[in-house]
């Protein structure tokens, strides 16, 4: 028979109370339990917040305490702070020298005559600013300049709107070129007072005033004129000659254009201001330990503070018979381990004299809980006799086994150890050699006049369009300056930070360009250059001159893509339908190739209808080329001359021959209809610029 049994039936107890009943009391158990575990995570989790907060400092501690400009930084001092200062840099050595200050550096400083006010109308025209030293005669008068190449000269335009003394002054203070204008009065009336704002004989200013077309002004804006041309007594006064800085420096003499003199002690920089003939002063350079002193306490102070607060959660009180809340934590344990043996372990790979923090005064007082204590006698001790030693236990250092190459910096990424080094090849910057010419031997001086003052180069992927100062130039080192002077200050390139450097070789009579920028994006091209230009010069763009390509192979070509030297091309376009007719107007003229002497070349044949050329067009400018290579080929020049249009029609002529030593001159050309065709002119022919070197 079936039957059902119940816990509590016709017991009276309500069984739902009871069951309740036993798990509410194992359950507060366990919570009890579990409370307590938290409470205890809870604690600790707050304990390693705490060392996490404290190891923070010692880390900051540590590198500020590894910094390579603190480590070796150093102090100056001078015996004489109203002559010199100095200031360091962790590259200086100590080290006590000599220094005799002979003169201080000056600002070049003109001054107008006086006016009777601010809005007085001075005149039109333009300001032309240069730089450099100047070279005065007789009576302190300016007789020349020698440009500074490094320094960009600017033109001011003085027009209606800004010609009175007050406006004048503003448009040289916003030109933003190195001047400072003022006006003062001196209490006869007002000046205008320019400043060159660096010190210096090279920084010298030269100040021509033009009309619109480039001719120099008498009267008006003369008035602020600084030249040799416009020398007089009514227009600008010297009131401060730009001087250079001279000293000696251990009995050696040093001249800078700055009152900052570097270069001069290896890292130190000597502030100049004033000058004592015959009174030494010492600057004494030595290892700046105040401020490494400090950062080494305070990372012992640091570490005392972690360690004490380590202690009191992982100790044990006997008297309390209580235990620390991280007692016997592993992890706490190997964190205080690894910081001990970086402080008293020696450092794998350093071969100096002091290779462990205990070796420079840093040790545990094991009477003091075993806190660390920081002996200053035995650390200042450590610097003076191995400072090198020193720098390289405490900061991130590395030394190279070749003096060329140079140990700079270091990354995070950075590993302790010994690398080779091949260095397969240096970045370089980009060199243009110009062409050499004649001309350039300088036994006469050059002309830059309308004709050859303008060209087209790019720097460095910039193009820019230069123009020079007209005049006659006696050397090629004066030239050079002009070139470098014009080029660098083009706002094109400076914008762009880039630059040249101009040299003039009076061996192979040409003028070398320089780019300051090193490395792959480093070039430097002319991209367009006028035969004038060429020819007096020694430039000329991509394809032309000494560039090395394939010349003509053709004469169906139209395009001049010669490679050998060059004549100036012709004045006239010969249009590309147009055949002339050499039968009935000769065409004559002389080519001298590598000065052997002039051949006469007559052009007799009829291209006109006439399909010379054998391409099956009749009567076009192909077949005018031909006629005249043709009666080229007629003479001794057969294989040493080829004829050419250029890419507008223009005739030229090119040697076959390549290489800077060759030459061709173009002479005696007639006077006939077809010589004035091609645009040969006798004018031209005499022109002595049409000789030019490949």
């Amino acid at each position: 028979m079936a039957s059902i049994e119940s816990l509590g039936l016709g017991s009276g107890v309500l069984t739902t109370d009871l069951v309740e009943k036993i798990i509410t009391a194992e359950k507060e158990a366990v919570s009890l339990r579990l409370d307590r575990r938290q409470k205890l995570v809870e604690a600790k989790i707050t304990a390693y917040g705490e060392i996490q907060s404290i190891m923070a400092k010692v880390q900051s501690a540590a590198n500020s305490l590894s910094s390579p400009s603190l480590v070796s930084s150093t102090t100056a001092t001078s015996s004489d702070e109203d002559i010199l200062t100095a200031t360091t840099s962790s590259l200086s050595e100590p080290g006590t020298y000599n220094v005799e200050v002979l003169n201080t550096a000056k600002s070049h400083s003109l001054a107008t005559q006086t006016y009777s006010s601010f809005d007085e109308i001075i005149g039109t025209g333009k300001l032309v600013f240069t730089f450099g030293d100047i070279t005065y005669g007789a009576g302190g008068n300016f007789v020349s300049q020698d440009l500074n190449p490094d320094r960009l000269g600017k033109t001011i335009t003085i027009d209606e709107s800004n010609r009175t003394l007050s406006g004048i002054r503003d448009a040289i203070n916003n030109a933003d070129m190195g001047v400072n204008a003022s006006i003062i009065n001196d209490g006869g009336g007002y000046r205008l007072l320019m400043t060159s704002t660096e010190t210096g004989e090279e920084n010298a200013m030269r100040i021509a005033a033009l009309d619109d077309s480039g001719n120099l002004l008498n009267g008006g804006l003369a008035a602020l004129a600084f030249n040799e041309n416009q020398n007089t007594a009514a227009n600008m006064s010297q009131t401060s000659k730009g001087e250079d800085a001279q000293l000696n420096v251990n009995g050696l003499t040093i001249t800078r254009s700055s009152n900052a003199v570097d270069e001069v002690i290896k890292g130190v920089t000597l502030n100049l201001k004033n000058a004592d003939v015959g009174k030494n002063i010492s600057v004494t350079v030595s290892a700046d330990t105040e401020k490494l002193t400090d950062s080494i306490q305070g990372f012992v102070d640091a570490y005392n503070e972690l360690k004490t607060f380590v202690d009191d959660l992982s100790g044990y009180d006997a008297d309390k018979r209580q235990a620390g809340l991280l007692l016997g934590d592993s992890t706490v344990r190997g964190m205080m381990s690894q910081i001990r043996s970086m402080i008293s372990e020696p450092i794998i790979g350093l071969t100096g004299k002091y290779r462990s923090l205990t070796e420079l005064g840093v040790d545990t007082n094991k009477d003091n809980k075993y806190q660390l204590e920081f002996d200053t006698a035995r650390f200042q001790k450590a610097m003076s006799e191995d400072r090198a030693s020193v720098v390289g236990l405490l900061a991130k250092s590395g030394k190279t086994t070749d003096s060329q190459i140079t140990y700079v910096n270091d990354s995070i990424n950075t590993k302790p150890g010994t690398y080779d080094v091949s260095i397969t090849q240096l970045a370089s910057q980009a060199k243009y050699a110009g062409g050499s010419l004649s001309v350039l031997d300088f036994s006469s001086p050059v002309l830059i006049d309308e004709s050859n003052d303008n060209f087209r180069i790019n720097v460095n992927g910039q193009t820019a369009s230069i123009e020079l100062t007209h005049g006659s130039y006696s050397s090629g080192d004066e030239l050079a300056k002009q070139l470098a002077l014009q080029i660098n200050s083009s706002e094109t390139l400076s914008k762009y930070g880039y630059s040249v450097s101009v040299d003039y070789s009076a061996a192979d009579k040409n003028f070398l360009i320089t780019s300051n920028k090193y490395g792959a994006e480093s070039q430097i091209y002319f991209a367009a250059v006028d035969p004038n230009v060429a020819n007096t010069l020694g430039f000329n763009t991509l394809g032309q001159g000494t560039y090395q390509g394939v010349g003509l192979t053709t004469l169906n070509a139209d395009a001049f893509n010669g490679k050998g030297a060059v004549t100036q091309i012709g004045n006239k376009v010969i249009p590309a339908s147009s055949g002339i007719n050499f039968q009935s107007s000769n065409a004559t003229f002389s080519l001298d190739v590598d000065g052997n002497g002039p051949v006469a070349v007559v052009v007799n044949q009829n291209a006109s209808g006439q399909d010379l050329n054998g391409d099956g067009t009749f009567g076009d400018r192909k077949d005018t080329l031909q006629a005249i290579q043709t009666a080229i080929d007629a003479t001794a020049l057969n294989g040493q001359v080829t004829a050419a249009f250029d890419k507008n029609g223009y005739l030229i002529f090119e040697t076959v021959a390549e290489g800077t030593a060759r030459t061709i001159e173009l002479t005696a050309v007639g006077t006939g209809t077809s010589d004035i065709q091609l645009g040969l002119s006798a004018l031209r022919a005499c022109n002595p610029m049409v000789k030019t070197r490949g």
